[in-house]
């Protein structure tokens, strides 16, 4: 590094320069007599000009550098986000970044690939790669971690995260691994992570890269963020300006300052004045398209009063129409791989020729430079992505096709123990060689072959997308699969369930709905029962989550045909989530008993190590089940708190909230409320941590719950309120009844009638209709509402009506609930034999159950009347 303090006092300096194309090198003398000061600190301008092209992104450079200084200081993760178009110069910038901190803090560099479906954590693997060592990745990270079992469970669940392996851990606990793993980095030394092209990153990255801004603790890291405007349509928050988030949108170099470039690397003896006019006034204050224009120039001496290309594009085709045959060849290739591209497939791809001079000479022309490599040594880049787009269309779709048929031999012939890294991208390669050709009218064996070798490697990894949870990239793999099959393929018709399950991953219930109509349709038609099966089950899970029209009853009916075609089929997994919805659609209905059996058989289908988010979601079901139906609540206690052991066994972080939940809803309705406080608050300290909005929500509206029952309803509205905010703003509005209604009842508790009516409110009836959870405690909220203002006849039909809708269920302490509400608004009505009755029968059905708060409020109640 060359400082500015080195020159002082000095009378002159020598200045050598060495060109990387190897051209003898020249010198510069240079006087720095104190006299001459102004002198040497304008040429020290230009040097930086030639020495980094980094002209008119000191502003930008040192804003960065106080990013990393707050970062440092305040031992707290940064987000800062530069966005701008091709060409603009943000890795340059970030380039510039590493070089300045090299000394100070570890820089890792993961880019997004633009066929990255399928590869949705290719820059995490990139990046996990250089901390850890490509050839033996867990051993690095164990090492990065420290020793111990801890240190094995996060190298592991941080090898699936980055799709290096097989992903069986819940995402929630891989997500969480990857944010320890980076703890514990940048605890020992500051650390920088780069995405570069973040604009093509699929869904679940960004997720990624927001948690670990969301939930780093005491941990030295910066997040830099390299992107074109395309995130900020798929991200709108991104730009949003925070204490631990900036954006950095880089703006066009001044005309002065892409006059200052063009000096620096193109000296007036290189060029005609004219020429260096054209020049600045064409780049648009692109430092790309000056770079590449110089290197034209440099490239052909003769050519001072060349024309400049009207475009960056016209400007590459004009570079690599100079290049000599063997040089184009190899550049062609290398297009075809990828921005990042080995010497291996190169020469696979170039008919033979000998590669490496030509790299070698491509490097001179400052078309490609060598780069760290996460497949194979001989790693290369090119120095822009528009270098490789200009490459790419310079081939004909003929030369695309048969390189991309061979590249995919490459890889499955070269890596086959890396295939579940690289599998999406055989499949993508397949799948562009079967367009080409099909493009090209080629429809013959070859071509056939082609899409059926691309769609059998794009549905591997859509299936292993779906295992892992990635539902954007699942959708988009399978479907792509499926695109290339014949409709009557025996084949497609298989990926339709999966297809519908992971749209319904994305929300997109309706899509959805009817690929499992057009799955049903087919199947039946085909005699494939397992299909069928399949469709039938996704069927009656769309109408339970996104049809309240539909009733329980036929979401049952419909799910008990599709669990006997799975059994005949042997369809394990399908039938696990089968009886799982037919549990979940039974307790919905309000058979809590029967719910259980099915969901105890579903738990027979599926294990804790290769199933944990099934195994998880399924044992939180049954813990619901034995809260609220007919089993005494010591069982519901026993049974979350052998599961909690079981999931902190295997540090399953999301189990482990959800087994909490379950336990302090237990102690709370047992009367322990101090138990339950800790651990509900505790089960909401998880669920925050790993980023699970919704379950945090969950447990602050239990705690809320539990407040009342203790008696404090402004602790419980201080709760409620905190988990109908996170609602609001999630937009789950039809979910704000299960807040809206214990929020109502705490505003009355607390005297406050208009707000108790205003909370209600906002539960449309369409929202709690066939739902006695929510149906039953509105109407006894209203009823006692009523009766306070002295409708005294409304507040009776309210009252009976809720206890005719829990009568029709097995949930015990919903009934109990609903009785004393009853026997209140008898006693204020003046129907003293009627409130004595339900009191009496509340207090019976909550000492059965063990519901010991209810049995308190019972006695309570007596005293008062």
């Amino acid at each position: 590094p060359v400082r500015l303090s080195d020159f002082r006092g000095k009378s002159s300096v020598v200045l050598m320069f060495y060109p990387a194309d190897n051209t003898p090198g020249c010198t510069k003398q240079l006087c720095t007599a104190r006299d001459d000061y102004d002198k040497y600190v304008a040429f020290y301008k230009e040097l930086g000009a030639i020495l980094k092209e980094g002209v008119g992104r000191d502003p930008e450079l040192r804003r960065l550098r106080e990013v990393f200084e707050r970062v440092s200081y305040e031992r707290s993760p940064q987000r800062v986000t530069l966005l701008g178009p091709a060409g603009i110069g943000k890795s340059r910038l970030a380039r510039e970044l590493q070089v300045a901190l090299s000394e100070r803090a570890s820089v890792l560099v993961g880019r997004c690939l633009p066929y990255g479906e399928g590869i949705t954590f290719w820059a995490l693997a990139e990046i996990v790669r250089q901390l850890a060592g490509a050839e033996d990745p867990r051993a690095g990270l164990v090492n990065q971690l420290g020793s111990g079992p801890h240190a094995e469970l996060v190298a592991d669940r941080v090898i699936q995260a980055a799709g290096l392996e097989e992903a069986v851990s819940a995402r929630e606990d891989l997500t969480q691994a990857v944010r320890e793993l980076f703890e514990k980095v940048a605890r020992d030394r500051p650390t920088v992570l780069v995405f570069e092209d973040l604009h093509w990153a699929d869904p679940a990255l960004l997720d990624l890269i927001q948690h670990l801004l969301d939930r780093t603790r005491d941990a030295p890291l910066m997040l830099v963020c390299l992107a074109r405007q395309d995130l900020i349509e798929q991200r709108p928050a991104w730009r949003r300006e925070t204490h631990a988030s900036s954006t950095l949108e880089l703006e066009p170099l001044t005309e002065a300052d892409t006059r200052a470039l063009i000096r620096g690397l193109l000296p007036a003896a290189g060029a005609a004045d004219s020429v260096r006019d054209r020049l600045a006034a064409r780049a648009e204050g692109n430092p790309l398209f000056v770079q590449q224009m110089v290197a034209l120039l440099r490239e052909d001496s003769s050519a001072v009063d060349v024309a400049v290309p009207p475009t960056i594009q016209a400007l590459l085709a004009a570079r690599l129409d100079r290049l000599t045959p063997a040089e184009r060849s190899v550049v062609g290739a290398a297009s075809v791989v990828g921005r990042e591209f080995w010497a291996g497939a190169v020469a696979a791809l170039s008919d033979g020729a000998e590669a490496d001079p030509a790299l070698e000479s491509l490097m001179r022309k400052q078309l490609i430079a060598t780069d760290a490599s996460s497949i194979e040594e001989a790693g290369f880049t090119f120095s822009h992505i528009l270098v490789r787009d200009a490459a790419y269309e310079s081939i004909t779709k003929e030369d695309r096709a048969g390189m991309h048929e061979r590249l995919a031999d490459w890889f499955e012939d070269r890596h086959p123990e890396r295939m579940i890294e690289i599998e999406a991208i055989v499949g993508h390669h397949l799948e562009r060689a079967h367009r080409y050709r099909s493009d090209l009218g080629r429809v013959d064996e070859r071509t056939f072959t082609l899409a059926q070798r691309a769609a059998q490697h794009l549905a591997a990894a859509g299936r292993r997308a779906v295992r892992a949870r990635e539902d954007t990239a699942a959708a988009g793999l399978l479907e792509r699969a499926g695109a290339l099959l014949p409709a009557s393929a025996r084949e497609r018709l298989a990926l339709l369930p999966a297809i519908g399950g992971s749209l319904e991953g994305t929300a997109n219930h309706a899509e959805a709905g009817e690929i499992y109509e057009e799955a049903l349709e087919r199947a039946v038609a085909a005699g494939e029962r397992r299909v069928e099966g399949l469709a039938r089950l996704g069927r009656a899970h769309v109408w339970f989550v996104a049809h309240p029209e539909i009733s329980a009853t036929q979401i049952v009916s419909e799910t008990e045909r599709a669990i006997a075609l799975l059994e005949d089929t042997g369809e394990e997994h399908g039938l696990a989530e089968a009886l799982r919805l037919l549990g979940e659609a039974r307790m919905y209905e309000g058979r809590a008993e029967e719910g259980q059996r099915a969901l105890e058989r579903a738990l027979g289908h599926v294990e804790p190590s290769t199933a944990p988010r099934s195994w998880n979601a399924i044992s939180f079901a049954i813990g619901m089940c034995l809260l609220d139906g007919p089993a005494p609540l010591e069982q519901a206690a026993e049974f979350a708190g052998e599961r909690l052991a079981q999931a902190r066994a295997r540090s399953m972080r999301a189990m482990e909230a959800d087994m909490l939940h379950v336990l302090g809803v237990a102690e709370g309705r047992r009367g322990r409320f101090d138990e339950a406080r800790e651990t509900l608050t505790a089960s909401t300290a998880i669920s925050e941590d790993l980023g699970l909005r919704y379950m945090a929500q969950w447990s602050k509206r239990s705690l809320g719950q539990l407040e009342l029952a203790a008696g404090d309803p402004v602790a419980a509205e201080r709760a409620l309120r905190e988990s109908w905010d996170v609602l609001t703003e999630m937009g789950l509005n039809s979910s704000l009844g299960e807040t809206a209604v214990p929020l109502a009842e705490a505003l009355y508790a607390q005297g406050r009638f208009d707000d108790a009516q205003a909370a209600l409110k906002v539960l449309k009836d369409e929202w709690a209709s066939g739902d006695a959870s929510v149906s039953a405690p509105r109407l006894a909220v209203r009823a006692k509402l009523l009766a306070a203002e002295g409708w005294t006849r409304l507040a009776e039909e309210a009252a009976d009506r809720a206890l005719r809708v829990v009568r029709h269920t097995d949930w015990l302490c919903l009934q109990a609930d609903a009785l004393l509400a009853h026997a209140e608004v008898m006693g204020l009505a003046g129907r003293e034999d009627e409130a004595v009755a339900s009191r009496e029968e509340a207090l019976r059905i909550a000492e059965a159950k063990g519901y010991v708060s209810a049995a308190q409020r019972a006695r309570n109640l007596a005293g008062r009347q």
